[in-house]
């Protein structure tokens, strides 16, 4: 069975946003190994070469996988934006969070239908 071009972009998409989300953890100011950021960070990786390798291989748990995936990035999304120490100032977060929220949405409708 051949694998759709989109399922294959998806793929390397979900391995390129977890690799960029643990570069940020790891080079945030005042690394800590307890830093909650870069332990979801890793997790987000781990879950990121799980869905990414059901995808490629196109598994019927690809679509859940994915989904998982998808829940850690927002999570993730979410404590990348958190400031180190409160300035007082506002985060703005609605607009990337529903951004991703979309696009990880019309992603997992593709897959439903392809996988």
């Amino acid at each position: 069975m051949k694998r759709p071009l989109g399922v294959s972009a998806i793929a390397l998409l979900v391995v390129g946003f977890s690799a960029l989300m643990l570069y940020r953890a790891a080079s945030r100011p005042r690394l800590r190994l307890e830093d909650k950021f870069l332990l979801a960070s890793a997790a987000l990786c781990f879950l990121g070469l799980i869905a990414a390798e059901a995808l490629w291989s196109l598994r019927g748990r690809a679509f859940l996988a994915f989904s998982l995936w998808s829940m850690g990035a927002v999570a993730c999304m979410v404590m990348s934006r958190m400031p180190l120490a409160s300035s007082g100032h506002g985060i703005r977060l609605m607009g990337p969070i529903a951004g991703a929220g979309l696009a990880y949405a019309l992603a997992a409708l593709y897959l439903r239908r392809a996988v």
